[in-house]
């Protein structure tokens, strides 16, 4: 099955996709991941895509095309996908309908204020994440309990 994913970030395309991705036996492809491998790849695209990101300008579609046209060739996808990231532009959409047939197309459609809440708890962080003392992570949320409170209480075991 051939699959393309849309949606905003943080509308849930990658956890859904990583279930179906066990369930149906096909690769999930984002964009991102096709640019990364081909970057580290050094392929001639790769390089390409590199100098541009690079500039801190985006990939155009031309790129962005050739490169996942690549992709949909190798051996996992022939038998099914599931595209992610990808078409993002009529010229992209337009450029898939050459080279793909496309089974289905799922539209993950969640409110603006839901994509900013999840986006807010994903943070790009240098060093493990530690929580602010007295919290549970980015939206600030009591520590979850992790057994018996110190010194005994309800529930605790006795003493030895």
């Amino acid at each position: 099955m051939k699959l393309v994913f849309l949606g905003p970030p943080g509308a849930g395309k990658g956890t859904l996709a990583a279930k179906a991705v066990e369930l149906l036996q096909i690769p999930h492809i984002s964009t991102g991941a096709i640019f990364r491998t081909a970057i580290a790849n050094k392929t001639p695209l790769g390089l390409k895509v590199k100098e541009i990101i690079d500039a801190g300008r985006l990939v155009d579609d031309e790129t962005t095309i050739a490169l996942v046209r690549e992709r949909l060739a190798e051996p996992d996808a022939q038998k099914g996908y599931i595209l992610d990231g990808f078409p993002r532009t009529i010229a992209q959409a337009e450029a898939l309908e050459g080279f793909s047939k496309i089974d289905r197309v799922v539209n993950f459609d969640i409110p603006d204020a839901a994509v900013i809440e999840r986006l807010s708890g994903r943070r790009v962080r240098r060093r493990p994440l530690r929580s602010p003392a007295g919290s549970d992570g980015a939206r600030g949320r009591p520590p979850r309990s992790r057994g018996p409170p110190p010194g005994g209480g309800a529930g605790a075991a006795p003493p030895a």
